[in-house]
């Protein structure tokens, strides 16, 4: 494609590379190689990428945007990283990653799944900017490498599912006591249990805000140290790993840790009766049951 006839991509007239069968949003994935030597895009403004399996750039970055998103996509086999610069990303699958999945500087990172695989993560998600969201993503990792690694003030990390397999890593890292505005709320962290594996291992700044997050078998579970930081308490160790089958990628929780309904009293007061613990939620059917798959998980995209 040349811009030269495409002309300057603008918000309101954005590139976007989509993949479909025969017609938008039928569940076809379109797929681009990086042909194991060169990234699949090396710098864009309003590039979005959509149902796309972007993969084989040898040590090169696959994504780097200055504003775009992806959307259920794919993106796998390189020894760097996976995506950088100001990109959303939602209901991806990044896996076979040697560096860093996610190495973004902006973005609202949401309902992703990042996992080792023959290559392996140094840490599936690091922030390099200020005012990103991290929301819903499960990461399934081991050996070394680590979950989130919180670089930057006004960072928002929420309902995230952290899962080593015996590893030594650490689930949400911040080295920088220098970060502010930091919120580490209704995350599971579990299966750091390798020598000087850790739950969360931050040195805290001002404003350091966290609660509700569970751990369950990890080497350490908080090893917090710093000042200013608020505990909204609840944080707490679980008997037995709440989810269903971590090995075979069902990360559902079970019910110990399953939120109940709004209370009828609630006007926004502090609960832990909002959402379920972790990144995978249900949905209560009116007949009982029923549940939301992970949009990072979903159908058409390969394993």
């Amino acid at each position: 494609m040349s811009l030269a006839t495409y002309g300057t991509p603008t918000v309101a007239a954005p590139v976007v590379f989509r993949g479909y069968t025969s017609a938008a949003n039928d569940g076809g994935i379109g797929g681009i190689s990086g042909n194991n030597s060169v990234a699949i895009q090396a710098t864009g403004s309003f590039t979005n990428f959509v149902d796309m399996h972007l993969h084989n750039c040898g040590a090169a970055v696959i994504v780097t945007l200055s504003t775009g998103m992806l959307v259920n996509c794919e993106l796998n086999n390189t020894s760097g990283n996976a995506v950088a610069g100001v990109t959303n990303i939602f209901g991806c699958k990044i896996h076979d990653i040697g560096g860093v999945g996610i190495a973004a500087t902006g973005g609202h990172w949401y309902f992703n799944f990042l996992k080792n695989g023959t290559k392996t993560f140094t840490t599936a998600i690091s922030t390099g900017a200020t005012g990103i969201a991290i929301g819903f993503n499960i990461i399934s990792i081991g050996g070394s490498s680590s979950g989130i690694n919180l670089l930057q003030s006004g960072t928002f990390i929420l309902n995230n599912s952290i899962y080593s397999a015996g590893g030594t890593g650490t689930g949400i890292i911040n080295p920088n006591n220098a970060a502010r505005n930091i919120s580490i709320i209704n995350n599971i962290i579990e299966g750091f249990s390798g020598a000087g594996g850790k739950g969360i291992s931050i040195v805290t700044g001002p404003m350091t805000w966290y609660a509700n997050n569970k751990y369950y078998n990890n080497a350490t579970h908080e090893n917090i140290t710093g000042n200013l930081t608020i505990d909204l308490l609840n944080n707490s160790v679980l008997s037995a790993s709440a989810f269903a089958s971590p090995s075979t990628d069902n990360f559902m929780v079970d019910t110990s840790i399953k939120a109940g309904a709004y209370p009828t009293s609630f006007k926004g007061s502090i609960t832990n009766q909002f959402l379920d613990v972790g990144a995978a939620q249900r949905e209560e059917a009116a007949s009982g049951g029923g549940l939301i798959r992970h949009p990072g998980m979903a159908g058409g995209l390969n394993g």
